[in-house]
């Protein structure tokens, strides 16, 4: 036993953790951040608007959600580098999809404008026949 009372088995424990800390420094050091706002076609906030981050290589990393505040404001930190997509949704408003590439240690910023949706019976109303005058 050392002057510590650590014997050999708790060094070899604490060199293990410190070996598992420096590999997951620089993997943590390269993680990005994608920010943003969700807001309708005149850049007012959108609130309660989901915004789903998907990987491209979506076997790589789960899909992360988030839904937007009062601000229209989305923020995903811990990102790892690489290429995704960013599909924000809001009730009355049509989906808007980005690609969203992200470097090492990025942070990536984004704004999603919703285009108004239009409603049900506005479909029906353009393929309804119309008669001459």
């Amino acid at each position: 036993m050392g002057r510590l009372g650590v014997g050999f088995g708790g060094w070899r424990a604490a060199a293990v953790l410190l070996g598992l800390l420096a590999t997951a420094g620089p993997a943590a050091a390269q993680a990005g951040r994608v920010v943003g706002r969700v807001t309708d076609a005149t850049g007012r906030p959108v609130r309660g608007a989901s915004v789903v981050l998907v990987a491209a290589d979506s076997a790589s990393a789960p899909a992360r959600r988030e839904v937007t505040g009062e601000t229209g404001g989305f923020d995903f930190a811990r990102v790892q580098p690489g290429v995704y997509t960013l599909r924000a949704s809001g009730a009355g408003y049509r989906d808007q999809v980005l690609r969203v590439e992200l470097a090492p240690a990025e942070l990536e910023s984004v704004i999603a404008r919703l285009p108004q949706a239009r409603p049900a019976n506005a479909l029906a109303e353009e393929r309804r026949p119309r008669r001459p005058r």
